[in-house]
């Protein structure tokens, strides 16, 4: 009998906890935390109750219904959307029964610091309320918090925090995990519905974790905040920015480079966004080498180049073992080079112009090439306009500073790149070929009269029965075995 009721009471409490999850649920709130909105009713149920053992830092949460693998989706879920509570994943498991997988709760092994857990999460509003997204369009503030974070946070796996949204936005040190925590949690701040996926990637040993984003003509599309981050203090990259699922990437198409344990029921947008970070068809690149890499760079035998945006990034062993040497005197891990090409602000009148900002980094201190020591050839080949102009570089104060393809990196700043047509009567090197041109002309001119005059003389000689010099075209007798004039042997 006591059996009996103990079930009902169960079945009542199950009932009444789906009638207050149908209750407190609203299109926006599903929106809003829509991993919630993935799971069947059972889920719900476990996923509301988790919440408040969560929150209220009791240390389980009992489970009816499901078995572990459902278990454990409603604990990502929860994760997904309230990323705020970082010490989940640290804290609680599902517990289940081996023999037959039925999860019976999600549990604690031992008591959760609530003051601890409280300062973090103080310090976490601190940091976040420093955030101002973009007031534009959805795609500028998403844009606002995907450069965000990628600036703000250093790649690492060593922190204990790395894998939640505190580690990655007060420590500022995160693995893949806190950088998507951390999209998703600005996401929720601003009302923008976006999951967190984890999954595995082609040729890629580890798993990762990335986002799915909804935007505002109803479609999702991905976001990998990680893989944008170039490790270089001022530029983000967007090849993994609001892409669709035949978007092309490194391996192949995204949709056949990655595969989420869980999809949360998701279809993305085939195609990309369509969302342009560069307005004025510029755009901002990095190259970023670390110690191990401009090593082997110092040992190579050949002059090399890498490309960003429309340049050339000329290097030698020379000028990278000065590099070398000054990463290691300040024990730096990665030695970066940004270049913005931006709308010129100066000698608009000219012809193309542009102004470049080129900036050098050892992990996230600027530094100028007089700082690293900087010896041999590092200079930015600029882009051709045409065979009749060529690139000169001013300086902010409008002073011409260089004049030719080659920019030599002197100095770090901003500078202005216009195109001027070649003065070719002023150019040496016109001018040299020019006499070139024109004395093999000569030549030529000569060498085709000499050969006229031996053809004319040797038709003569022929009809005159006597013979001539095949080389000089003189006279000679029949008899004769060479050439008197110059020497040229006849038979």
């Amino acid at each position: 009998m006591l059996r009996k009721l103990a079930v009902c009471l169960i079945l009542i409490a199950f009932a009444l906890s789906s009638m207050a999850v149908d209750l407190d649920s609203d299109a926006d709130d599903s929106d809003i935390h829509p991993a919630y909105d993935s799971l069947t009713e059972k889920q719900k149920v476990a996923y509301d109750s988790f919440k408040r053992a969560v929150t209220s830092f009791s240390l389980s949460s009992p489970i009816v219904g499901l078995d572990a693998d459902q278990a454990e989706e409603v604990m990502y879920a929860l994760e997904s959307d309230y990323p705020e509570l970082f010490w989940i994943d640290d804290c609680y498991s599902v517990y289940y029964y081996i023999d037959t997988g039925q999860a019976t709760e999600f549990k604690s092994k031992e008591a959760i610091d609530r003051n601890e857990v409280e300062r973090k999460t103080a310090e976490l509003d601190s940091v976040v309320s420093g955030f101002v997204p973009d007031t534009g369009s959805r795609a500028e503030l998403i844009r606002s918090i995907h450069d965000w974070i990628a600036l703000k946070i250093t790649y690492d796996l060593s922190t204990d925090d790395s894998g939640n949204v505190y580690g990655a936005l007060v420590e500022e040190r995160a693995r893949c995990a806190g950088y998507a925590y951390a999209f998703n949690y600005l996401c929720k701040l601003n009302g923008i519905p976006s999951i967190y996926l984890a999954g595995s990637v082609k040729d890629y040993d580890a798993p990762h974790a990335w986002n799915i984003v909804k935007m505002d003509d109803g479609k999702w599309y991905y976001v990998d905040v990680t893989w944008d981050d170039t490790g270089c203090p001022t530029v983000v990259r967007f090849d993994y920015f609001l892409i669709g699922s035949d978007t092309y990437v490194d391996s192949g198409t995204f949709s056949t480079d990655r595969t989420p344990y869980n999809d949360y029921s998701i279809t993305s947008s085939s195609a990309a966004y369509g969302y342009s970070p560069y307005a004025t068809g510029y755009g901002s690149d990095c190259i970023c080498l670390e110690v191990d890499d401009v090593l082997s760079n110092s040992t190579k035998r050949y002059d090399f180049y890498y490309e960003i945006l429309d340049s050339k990034l000329n290097c030698d062993a020379e000028s990278m073992l000065s590099i070398y040497q000054a990463m290691k005197n300040r024990n730096a891990e990665i030695w970066s080079f940004a270049l913005t090409v931006s709308e010129a602000t100066q000698l608009t009148d000219l012809t193309n112009p542009k102004d470049y900002s080129i900036r050098m980094f050892l992990d996230e201190t600027e530094v100028t090439p007089d700082e690293l020591g900087i010896s041999g050839d590092l200079s930015l080949e600029l882009p051709g306009y045409g065979a009749l102009y060529r690139p000169v570089v001013y300086d902010l104060d409008g002073q011409k500073v260089y004049s030719g393809m080659n920019f030599p990196l002197i100095d770090t700043g901003s500078y202005t790149v216009v195109y001027e047509e070649f003065d070719l009567l002023s150019n040496p090197v016109v001018i040299v070929i020019a006499l070139i041109i024109i004395l093999a002309l000569i030549a030529g001119i000569v060498r085709n009269h000499r050969a006229g005059k031996r053809r004319r003389n040797a038709r003569a000689s022929r009809a005159a029965g006597t013979s001539c010099c095949p080389q000089c075209g003189s006279d000679l007798s029949t008899e004769d075995t060479f050439c008197i004039h110059c020497g040229c042997k006849i038979k």
